[in-house]
């Protein structure tokens, strides 16, 4: 069951709203709050994406980096994409990164691998969604 406006909060703030005029008032407080966040909305867009998006050079940078195949694994989602890998199978999962999150994807595993400079397990392979070769963090995706 959704919240009556007077259960509604905003970011921790409890709303109580039991007059008209109260309410009335809660809209007035409401709309000044949603104006600061429209106003602030180009400046925080602007800064997620400087700390977000990686540049051409990091890049390089990591594709750079040398790959240091994982062949053994505790973790069972790693482990199913090594045996995949070893039958030529191919594999389905949900991503939940890149251009469209949460869509199906298969893809036959060619590599399974981790870089010196980062702390996660990568998969590569032929997409067939995309009908390229494309790199996948593991812990964006959950198998089908």
């Amino acid at each position: 069951m959704p919240p009556t406006h007077s259960q509604r909060n905003f970011k921790g703030w409890h709303t109580k709203c039991p007059t008209p005029h109260s309410i009335f008032k809660c809209m007035i407080k409401t709309q000044h709050i949603a104006n600061f966040i429209i106003k602030l909305l180009p400046e925080e867009k602007a800064s997620l994406a400087a700390h977000t998006a990686p540049s051409k050079k990091q890049i390089k940078q990591w594709l750079d980096d040398p790959r240091l195949p994982i062949q053994e694994t505790i973790d069972p989602t790693l482990s199913e994409l090594i045996q995949a890998k070893q039958n030529d199978q191919s594999v389905a999962f949900y991503y939940f990164g890149g251009s469209s999150p949460r869509q199906l994807r298969k893809i036959t595993v060619e590599n399974i691998f981790r870089t010196r400079k980062s702390p996660h397990a990568y998969v590569s392979g032929f997409c067939h969604l995309r009908r390229e070769q494309r790199i996948f963090r593991a812990d964006k995706l959950a198998l089908a």
